[in-house]
Parts: structure tokens; C-alpha cells; sequence
């Protein structure tokens, strides 16, 4: 059975993808540290750890590059 902190930080990180969502749709355009910058603010954490959950949640970044050099 999972701890409270664990059931806590599930509902937070699904809160960080369901906001990181409505960011995709406001600003389609946006880059991936853009949207994870706007994410930040709205949730008051940082950049990187938006970036960290994200792809915790199967979120990752379009343009990163995998090690045989393609995307």
C-alpha cells in the first residue's frame, strides 16, 4: 500500500502533466524549456525539476537527441 507522500507526489506530478497539457495548447509553438518555464511558474517549482517529471511521465523533450544521433 503506498505511503501518503507517495500518493502526494503522484497527484503532483499528475498536476505537472495535466498543466503542462494546457500549456502545449495555449503555446504550440513554444520550445520544451519555454514550456517547462511557464509550467514552473504556474506550480512554483523549478525548470529542471518540471523537466525531471515530465519525463518520469512519459513526457520528454521533442529535439533531444538519442546517443545513435538520431531523434
Amino acid at each position: 500500500m503506498p505511503t501518503l507522500v507517495e500518493i502526494k507526489q503522484q497527484e503532483l506530478e499528475q498536476e505537472v502533466c495535466n498543466i503542462y497539457r494546457e500549456v502545449i495548447a495555449t503555446v504550440p509553438t513554444a520550445s520544451w524549456h519555454q514550456r517547462a518555464v511557464q509550467v514552473a511558474a504556474k506550480t512554483g517549482l523549478s525548470p529542471e525539476g518540471i523537466k525531471k517529471i515530465l519525463e518520469r511521465n512519459g513526457i520528454c523533450n521533442p529535439n533531444k537527441r538519442i546517443s545513435n544521433g538520431n531523434r
